[in-house]
């Protein structure tokens, strides 16, 4: 009963994996069962996966250089909590990283778009910011980057998640369409109750 509750919340912002809809054009799905997450991937993107206790990362991009850094990509970090310590630690994380880069961007202007979403009884929140900024490990560190970064936590399946999308400024518009292919729908596995 509980992993229903959770299924009909999460289905404003995501599908029940068994019923994927046709990629879009130019797009496959792709699983990534350690960070309980099916997305979007363009053709001819690649990933690459890693395990930065506690956080499960997923980092995708057209192309990563010899060093591993991209200029435009996606990444997603995912925590699944097995207890309440865990789900304080891992939110109070993810919401830090959203207020720094939030300032970061406010420190070079206003953000191009930003929005807190929380449901009444707080199963689902979703903070979302966007502008640019600098990048000092990107590969034009002295260039400015447009980032979107969002944190989705869902308290009752003990599940965080921080991902964004990011482009150099000049590259935005293109990348942007198709960083929305990508983040609808996300579709959320919820871990078993065992854990």
């Amino acid at each position: 009963m509980k992993r229903a509750i959770l299924l009909f919340i999460l289905l404003t912002v995501a599908l029940i994996a068994e019923d994927l809809p046709k990629a879009a054009p130019g797009f496959k799905w792709q699983e990534f069962s350690k960070a309980c997450v099916v997305l979007q991937v363009p053709y001819g993107w690649q990933w690459r996966e890693k395990n930065n206790r506690p956080a499960q990362t997923v980092t995708i991009s057209p192309e990563f250089n010899a060093r591993g850094g991209y200029d435009s990509g996606f990444t997603l970090n995912a925590v699944v909590c097995h207890s309440e310590k865990e789900w304080k630690d891992a939110y109070f994380s993810s919401l830090q990283l959203w207020a720094d880069t939030a300032k970061e961007i406010k420190a070079l202007g206003k953000p191009t778009f930003e929005k807190v979403i929380q449901n009444k009884d707080k199963t689902m929140q979703v903070f979302v910011i966007e502008g640019d900024m600098y990048l000092p490990n990107a590969p034009h560190p002295k260039e400015k980057y447009r980032v979107r970064t969002i944190v989705r936590a869902i308290p009752p399946a003990g599940l965080v998640y921080v991902y964004s999308i990011g482009a150099l400024v000049k590259d935005w518009d293109e990348i942007w369409k198709i960083g929305e292919t990508m983040l609808e729908p996300i579709v959320f596995h919820l871990p078993d109750e065992k854990g």
